[in-house]
């Protein structure tokens, strides 16, 4: 919802309650009567509230249950709702220039309507049951229907956020790489060096403390950089008998069935690209990991500089093949597409 930075309620001088937020119904009952001052004759009031400014966005929540207070019970309305989404919702009426008077004609007051939640259930007069749904119109002036009874599992890619997998992303060719392959020695003094030292960028360095290794740019890594592919000693699920490395498990899936976990013990055998740290927080995550036709990639999904470390953790196909949760506590990552539309992974 987008609030208006100027409150839409016209105030006064006097102290206004939150009731004057709720619908005002006008009955029958005495207390919508005032007696004159004069000759002591009842009339009918109105109390109506008026609109100072109109927000950008506006949203508008119809009265759902009624309240009997003889019965103590809270039944559902069942009143019919006719809408008709092709007519613009006129609101100059209710501005507060409309009751001064001095409304200008050219200035109209016009909603379009994009969405409507709804709350169905099969016995109108049950609040707890049914479920909602939401209906709303699409960029090409379509109507869709998102309804929670149903659940369609989509496959974004993480490469460029597209509806397909990350084998068929065409974007991949294209992308800016840090390479992880191993180059060959070029002496005998650094035959000996394991493979992370031999993989590593230029651009890369590596900080090793006690047992933790932590990678840092010598320079800012743009955010879509992919990184890899990981090169390791890849081993049968069922031939492991290490933890994983840092508690991060690395699995490379093949269509027989037969799929292959890395061990990252020995870094001898595995290039730096494997021993990078998983990330502990959502915060932390600057790298996602992702397979694409047997191998192992890393997309960097923000801008990482010369001040910070490389983070992993799964993409989001990554992490619902492998069972994983797709942040390190559970929470939301907020990533942002081509279109710089933020996407929750």
């Amino acid at each position: 919802m987008i609030w208006s930075t100027v409150s839409p309620i016209v105030t006064s001088r006097r102290q206004i309650s939150n009731n004057i937020l709720s619908s005002t119904p006008i009955s029958s009952s005495t207390a919508n009567m005032i007696p004159s001052a004069k000759i002591h004759i009842h009339h009918r009031i109105k109390s109506q509230m008026m609109i100072s400014n109109f927000p950008d966005v506006l949203c508008i929540q119809l009265k759902r249950f009624s309240y009997d207070r003889f019965s103590n019970k809270t039944m559902k309305l069942n009143t019919p709702i006719l809408i008709e989404p092709e007519k613009n919702l006129d609101l100059s009426p209710f501005h507060y220039t409309t009751w001064l008077g001095l409304t200008n004609l050219s200035i109209t007051y016009h909603y379009r309507l994009v969405a409507a939640c709804l709350h169905l259930s099969e016995n109108s007069s049950q609040k707890l049951n049914g479920h909602y749904v939401c209906v709303y119109r699409t960029d090409h002036n379509q109507w869709s229907l998102s309804d929670d009874e149903q659940f369609i599992m989509t496959t974004i890619c993480i490469i460029c956020f597209n509806n397909h997998a990350e084998d068929d992303c065409p974007d991949f060719v294209s992308s800016s790489r840090m390479n992880g392959t191993e180059k060959k020695p070029s002496s005998s003094l650094t035959r000996n060096l394991s493979k992370v030292l031999l993989s590593l960028p230029t651009q890369i360095q590596m900080r090793h403390c006690d047992d933790t290794i932590t990678f840092s740019p010598t320079i800012r890594i743009l955010k879509t950089t992919i990184i890899g592919p990981f090169e390791g000693r890849f081993i049968p699920e069922d031939k492991l008998t290490t933890a994983p490395r840092n508690g991060f498990l690395v699995k490379i899936f093949r269509e027989n069935g037969n799929n292959l976990v890395l061990d990252a013990s020995d870094e001898r055998k595995n290039n730096w690209c494997c021993l990078i740290p998983p990330a502990r927080a959502s915060q932390e995550i600057n790298c996602l990991l992702f397979q694409r036709k047997c191998k192992l990639y890393a997309k960097v999904v923000r801008t990482i500089l010369a001040t910070e470390s490389l983070s992993i953790w799964y993409s989001s196909n990554y992490a619902k093949a492998i069972g994983m949760p797709e942040t390190p506590d559970g929470g939301p990552l907020a990533l942002y597409g081509k279109t710089g539309r933020m996407i929750f992974r």
